[in-house]
């Protein structure tokens, strides 16, 4: 038995002319979690929550029996006690121990609840100050986004853990002021060939998305977060993921019907650690459009489009880097490189996903903005300069001076020295022409230092 946990349990507005559950029952049921359960048991509101370290309010109209109902309250008891005190999301982490008592107690309704039980449950672990019952967090507090990760959390760790549903993958997908192409993106996911699979949203709109019920058939876990920022949302999916494999995509994706099925058998081999899709567009005109493609670049490219990786592997990986967030650009690259020193990352172009290109007018579509993006180039040559040489030629982007005026801009955001710069415009062989004057003269310097 458990020194110093004490579970009470009340029953408020209990019925007079209805049956009590015994106290026996009740202790048996705590015991058998490793409890203590008080004597005095309450059946008036809240009065037997004071004191204890671990405390349930159950309500008497959906007790059909004491103990199946109390069965699954004590399976929610033993998570919270053997697992919940050391989750945290990283905002959580930050908050004092009274914010932290607040977040499980709400996490503890909220896994009973949307699953269909009929109680409700406030739960409370160490050092908890039980005296009142507080109430469920107001979706308006912005106070409440790291609760609502850890809730989110607790929620998922529950059905993976205690009720050991895990699909075999999670699709992870980031959503900004997008929602009919992410509407657009969930159809094509109901017709996906294989089934085993959940779908994680984390969607980072002003407004919070309402059109979720249009997809029953989807086992659909929609997060919204006030924290702008796809590489922050990609994280907050690997952390609410429950399946083996990540699968992710955009929310202007189009997958292909056997997406899923077609990258799933890659999987059965151990020594696989992630699994690299085919991304193609509809329109191929660059000068109009903006196309995504990973063609040419396989195997070193790497794109959020269409990027599976085992969960386990991303976790010990600590996920995206979101250094590249702001604008988000070159995560997943990285991210594709780091995994390589984990396992095998094949290509399959059998697992297939459609990036519509889109038109470049003003907006986050418009080449001046996608040039803003190259500010991460410059972080991405010091993660890996021998891969990031092979990517530079490939992509060609060194054609373009505006590619080097936000390369020079993420130079100084992430303290990249003048001399690595110089060694990547020699190592490459790129003719003069390209090479903008900042640098010629530092590549002159550098010529002149080795001779």
């Amino acid at each position: 038995m458990r020194e110093r946990e004490k579970l009470k349990i009340s029953f408020p507005d209990w019925p007079a002319e209805r049956e009590r559950p015994s106290a026996e029952t009740l202790r048996t049921l705590a015991a058998s979690a490793g409890y203590t359960l008080e004597t005095e048991l309450s059946f008036e509101n809240g009065a037997a929550l004071a004191g204890a370290d671990v405390a349930v309010l159950c309500r008497p109209e959906s007790l059909e029996t004491a103990a199946p109902l109390l069965d699954r309250e004590r399976q929610l008891l033993v998570y919270l006690a053997e697992e919940c005190r050391g989750l945290r999301c990283p905002e959580a982490e930050r908050r004092e121990t009274a914010r932290r008592e607040w977040e499980l107690c709400h996490a503890a309704h909220l896994i009973l609840s949307p699953r269909g039980a009929d109680a409700d449950a406030l739960c409370r672990c160490y050092g908890a100050e039980p005296e009142k019952l507080l109430p469920l967090p107001d979706p308006e507090d912005g106070e409440s986004a790291a609760a609502g990760e850890l809730l989110a959390l607790l929620r998922q760790r529950f059905r993976e853990k205690v009720e050991h549903d895990r699909p075999f993958f999670s699709v992870v997908v980031p959503s900004y002021e997008r929602h009919d192409s992410l509407e657009r993106l969930l159809s094509q996911l109901t017709v996906q060939s294989y089934g085993d699979f959940e779908v994680i949203v984390v969607d980072q709109s002003a407004a919070i998305w309402t059109g979720w019920a249009a997809f029953p058939k989807l086992e659909l876990v929609y997060h919204h977060i006030d924290t702008p920022g796809a590489v922050h949302a990609r994280n907050v999916g690997i952390r609410l993921a429950r399946g083996h494999v990540v699968a992710f995509t955009d929310d202007d994706c189009i997958p292909e019907m056997d997406w899923l099925r077609s990258a799933r058998p890659y999987f059965d081999r151990e020594e696989v650690a992630g699994l690299e899709g085919r991304v193609f567009a509809d329109v191929y005109e660059s000068t109009r459009y903006r196309v995504v493609t990973n063609a040419a670049v396989e195997g070193v490219g790497f794109m959020t489009a269409n990027l599976f990786a085992r969960r386990d592997v991303l976790l010990s990986l600590g996920g995206f880097d979101e250094n590249f967030d702001h604008p988000h650009f070159r995560e997943d690259t990285e991210l594709g490189w780091r995994l390589l020193g984990r396992g095998e990352v094949p290509y399959a172009p059998e697992a297939a996903v459609l990036h519509p290109s889109a038109l470049r007018r003003e907006g986050r579509d418009s080449l001046a903005e996608r040039n803003k993006f190259f500010v991460h180039d410059a972080l991405l040559l010091q993660k890996d300069p021998e891969r990031f040489l092979h990517l530079f030629l490939a992509e060609g982007h060194y054609r373009e001076s505006a590619y080097w005026d936000f390369f020079r801009k993420g130079m100084d955001r992430h303290g990249l020295p003048l001399s690595e710069a110089a060694a990547l415009a020699e190592r490459s062989g790129i003719p003069d022409e390209y090479i903008p004057e900042w640098l010629k003269e530092s590549l002159r310097k550098r010529r002149e230092t080795a001779t």
